[in-house]
């Protein structure tokens, strides 16, 4: 009867996870609805110049470092965000060269422009970090994470400053039906926020492309509130 109760509690905690992160995707996503949005403050779309579609890392993979912008190759790093890679599968990291950095190839279209921010089979995980923006007290990102099978060791984070907006830490990212497709996701805080996006995978078709990140200054309505809050809400496990 022990070892039943402690599956089931284990199983039940699980499922509380799952709906944590489906309650944070669409609360983020609903949150915009019933906002009153002042004028954007910044954007990035990654329309810059990018000499290629794929990136090498030159350095050594079982030593964490940043990433730096190699000649001929995808930008990875420019004024406003930097990259940063960590070890964490003891592979071969992007030393192989892949679709990686600022780049057209990707999803059919993107959110915004030609171009946006290719995270696609990392070998370990990379950070990508946006610098906070004076004056912003709301971020909005479009994600575009691909159709593939995902192992339970594939990692996708996105955070600005203490708010978390979306954690598959310990899920499997193919039950949390936010794949396939651009997802609109925002958060708003009081305090001045960066912005990072965490990848970590190991294979070529799993991908997370970021476009048209917009800092603003909003103020939600009570509706929005209101729906952000019914989101999030965790159900009680009834006994």
């Amino acid at each position: 009867m022990l070892k039943d109760q402690e599956s089931y509690d284990e199983q039940d905690k699980g499922v509380e996870r799952k709906l944590c992160v489906l309650g944070i995707v669409a609360g983020m996503i609903g949150a915009s609805i019933g906002q009153a949005q002042a004028d954007v403050i910044k954007m990035e779309s990654f329309e810059m110049t990018s000499d290629a579609e794929t990136y090498t890392d030159p350095m050594d993979p079982a030593i964490d470092h940043p990433l730096v912008n190699q000649p001929d190759q995808a930008l990875v790093m420019h004024e406003g965000w930097s990259a940063w890679y960590r070890n964490t599968r003891n592979g071969v990291g992007l030393t192989d060269g892949d679709v990686f950095g600022v780049g057209q190839s990707g999803p059919g279209t993107w959110a915004d422009g030609q171009q946006g921010y290719r995270l696609n089979d990392t070998d370990g995980a990379i950070d990508l970090h946006f610098d906070p923006v004076d004056g912003a007290n709301t971020v909005h990102l479009s994600v575009f994470i691909t159709d593939s099978v995902w192992e339970e060791d594939d990692l996708i984070q996105i955070s600005w400053g203490t708010h978390t907006i979306l954690d598959t830490l310990e899920m499997d990212i193919d039950d949390l039906n936010i794949e396939g497709r651009w997802l609109e996701l925002t958060t708003t805080s009081r305090g001045f926020e960066a912005l990072r996006i965490t990848v970590d995978t190991n294979a070529n078709d799993e991908g997370v492309f970021i476009d048209h990140i917009r800092w603003s200054q909003t103020v939600p309505s009570p509706g929005g509130l209101a729906l952000l809050g019914l989101s999030l809400a965790r159900p009680r496990r009834r006994r």
